[in-house]
């Protein structure tokens, strides 16, 4: 059984389902995919109104926050990581506010915030999408994920739209 997993241009890719990958699908795995594609979600629309407001050189050095975001998620989990994380952290963040931060003005910083809220979304995403893939088949959670991903984009142009209005 072959559901679409996502679409570039006229290039459809499909991940594969057996039955018996089917048959593993129960409340728990759909929940989990769900979340995970709102998620990813969320992160293409604010990464699309951040780079409405900013220059694409400017949103790579916010998006890069998600390296910061992922250990400081982590820590909250009580989850500590290493010294040599911990110091390459630190080198990155030094780098990120030593870095050219883009326009001040009232649209790069909205487009800023954008671009940070994208980049938590990811992060968020990563943290439980490793949690989810300790419980749930790994197979699975992919064809949940572009179902919701899907169903979620359809609601984006008329979010896109709202906001736009203020």
């Amino acid at each position: 059984i072959l559901t679409p997993a996502y679409s570039t241009g006229n290039n459809t890719n499909y991940l594969t389902l057996t039955r018996k990958k089917l048959a593993l699908l129960n409340r728990v795995s759909l929940r989990q995919g769900l979340i995970l594609g709102a998620l990813i979600t969320a992160s293409n629309m604010f990464e699309k109104l951040g780079l409405d407001q900013i220059p694409a050189s400017s949103a790579s050095v916010y998006a890069s926050m998600g390296i910061i975001i992922v250990p400081l998620i982590m820590i909250l989990k009580k989850e500590y990581p290493s010294r040599n994380n911990m110091v390459g952290i630190l080198i990155i963040l030094i780098g990120i506010l030593t870095s050219n931060w883009g326009n001040t003005d009232e649209a790069g910083l909205l487009g800023g915030l954008y671009i940070l809220g994208s980049a938590a979304s990811m992060s968020v995403y990563t943290v439980l999408a490793t949690e989810y893939t300790k419980e749930t088949d790994p197979s699975l959670l992919p064809a949940c994920n572009a179902v919701a991903a899907q169903h979620l984009c359809h609601c984006h142009g008329h979010v896109h739209d709202l906001i736009r209005l203020y």
